[in-house]
């Protein structure tokens, strides 16, 4: 019993509050005129009886405040704590205050961080590894970097870990896409995205789990065999590194892979009800994601009569491109191979074929794995340049981008099952 007792009392000094901390930072030396208590607090908590020696010089950490009564020192081998606190009166402090630290400070950026060797990933800059690392050969999100270029911070770390975190930017490869303070958009320069996508391959996948888009479809509803709208995201595919988002909240325009502000897309009844066909997951928030994070940004560059553009005009002109596509070739071989396999060449003649030769160079097909690991394809992602409006022609916006391999060094889907619906 006696043992357990004096267990228990150890770790509960050891767990107890320890030190006062010291109000006026130093650095220096602290050397001992005569023996004094080292105690664990200001006054009291003297745990192994320590002492100064006389002559000994000891690190010094700060003082109590100003003008001090107490100076506090490292005493090497201390028993439970080597920080002690001494009185001034007992020995000579030879000691500066330390330059302070430039305060960090961080900038939001977009991209990939392509690692190419191990390193660790920290919670915070200037934090002890927890045992935490990338590996080589993976790519994650890019939300921040430090102000010095020492460090970038990273997003979909994974499952087991989703907090972003801090690594060395020797640690890999940055492709940014997006950077606050040195890639400013240029008027005029920027294109778009749109991004459509097959609903019943969106329904098999962990995203689509629980939707309320998927939970709504039935035979007869059109995004069982058309495309639906995932967004139109203005995109400079000329330069890699300017994709503007949340341009609606203070501050923006920001990184794409940060958290902007919500804002409500506020469009009318009629609007609305062809959005709830068009784009399924407008039965949950889509809607509002997508103006919050790429629709604020909708014709926020032009210049002239075309600059600026509310929620009605961006999801009015989303959805007259979208009626395009589904009117296309492209559609109809989508349709016509529900439930089969489609290669990428065949998806790649489709569109030279509804959109004039060299449409293909334009897209992206976006591929996914099911729950079951079956990979289907997912979405469409289609460049265009130009003005949209009313009267825009969508295969003359597709000839107008850049190519996608000028606009993006990410691989591109081979092919996939093209999902019908259940």
């Amino acid at each position: 019993m006696l043992r357990l007792f004096h267990v228990c009392a150890v770790v509960m000094a050891m767990a107890a509050p320890s030190l006062v901390a010291a109000q006026v930072k130093l650095e220096g030396t602290f050397t001992a005129d005569r023996a004094c208590e080292a105690t664990q607090k200001l006054s009291s908590g003297n745990p192994g009886g320590v002492q100064t020696r006389p002559g000994q010089g000891y690190e010094v950490l700060g003082l109590n405040r100003q003008p001090p009564s107490h100076v506090w020192i490292r005493v090497p081998g201390a028993p439970v704590t080597d920080k002690r606190w001494v009185a001034v009166g007992c020995g000579r402090i030879d000691a500066t205050t330390p330059t302070p630290t430039p305060a960090f400070r961080s900038v939001t950026i977009s991209g990939n961080f392509h690692t190419t060797q191990s390193c660790p990933a920290l919670k915070r800059t200037d934090a002890a590894p927890d045992g935490t690392v990338v590996e080589p050969g993976k790519v994650y999100g890019l939300v921040a970097r430090s102000a010095d270029d020492g460090f970038v911070r990273i997003t979909h770390f994974g499952a087991d870990d989703p907090r972003d975190r801090w690594v060395a930017a020797a640690c890999g490869r940055s492709e940014i896409t997006y950077d606050a303070e040195r890639l400013p958009i240029v008027p005029g320069s920027i294109e778009h995205t749109l991004a459509a996508s097959w609903q019943p391959g969106f329904c098999e996948i962990r995203a689509g789990q629980g939707d309320p888009g998927c939970a709504s479809l039935h035979d007869a509803h059109p995004a069982t065999r058309q495309f639906s709208l995932h967004g139109l995201w203005p995109d400079d595919w000329n330069t890699v590194a300017a994709f503007p988002c949340n341009c609606g909240g203070s501050g923006g325009p920001t990184s794409c892979f940060a958290k902007g502000e919500r804002e409500p897309a506020r469009i009318s009844d009629g609007l609305r009800q062809q959005l709830e066909l068009a784009m399924p997951g407008a039965l949950g928030t889509l809607e509002d994601h997508e103006w919050s994070k790429h629709g604020t940004c909708y014709e926020r560059f032009e210049t002239g009569p075309d600059a600026g553009a509310d929620a009605e005009e961006y999801f009015t002109d989303s959805l007259m491109l979208l009626d395009q596509l589904n009117r296309s070739a492209v559609q109809e071989l989508f349709e016509d191979n529900r439930g089969r396999m489609l290669r990428a060449d065949q998806i790649h003649a489709a569109f030279d074929t509804a959109f004039g030769p060299g449409a293909q160079d334009r897209v992206q097909i976006v591929c996914r794995r099911t729950t079951n690991g079956q990979q289907i394809i997912y979405e469409l992602r289609i460049g265009l340049a130009g003005p949209i409006g009313p009267d825009a022609d969508l295969g003359a916006l597709i000839q107008a981008a850049p190519t996608w391999a000028e606009a993006s060094t990410a691989p591109e889907c081979s092919g996939g099952q093209v999902v019908q619906w259940r």
